[in-house]
């Protein structure tokens, strides 16, 4: 549980929607990560946040997730991009094949914009409507804080 100014957040490993589970550490993994976001945006303040420049890593990539790509048509899905890859608009993020109709050929998803990719479908067969990619576009911390998305 994480007591923020504002909420009390309790974190959740089970996506209820898909039937996935989260294991333990994956719960102690989303705890520290959201408890750090908190302390980035000055909604915890019990002790500063950690940097990931103090981590050794690259400065953090915020990404407004406002594409839920869906899958227009049935068939077999092959992602050509992978989460935090930066895409061109018109860029290729995957294809759909149609293993029963070998003649014809397979349907490539394109960017909408240019952007970064947050997660593809990790299930080869889909159905129309299914979700193939999420994807966003690249926004400041000081977007956030102003809502100026």
């Amino acid at each position: 549980m994480i007591r923020t100014r504002q909420t009390l957040l309790i974190p959740n490993g089970v996506d209820v929607l898909s039937g996935t589970y989260c294991p333990a550490t994956g719960h102690h993994i989303a705890q520290r990560g959201v408890t750090n976001v908190l302390r980035n945006f000055g909604c915890l303040i019990d002790e500063p946040p950690t940097t990931r420049e103090a981590l050794g890593l690259p400065p953090t990539t915020i990404v407004f997730a406002d594409q839920y790509i869906p899958a227009p048509v049935r068939g077999f899905w092959e992602t050509a991009v992978d989460p935090g890859e930066r895409v061109k608009e018109g860029q290729c993020l995957g294809r759909i094949s149609f293993p029963e109709e070998l003649e014809r050929e397979p349907h490539e998803v394109l960017a909408p914009y240019d952007g970064v990719c947050i997660g593809s479908r990790a299930i080869v067969p889909t159905r129309p409507g299914d979700v193939l990619i999420t994807y966003g576009r690249e926004v400041t911390k000081q977007a956030i804080m102003d809502g100026t998305l």
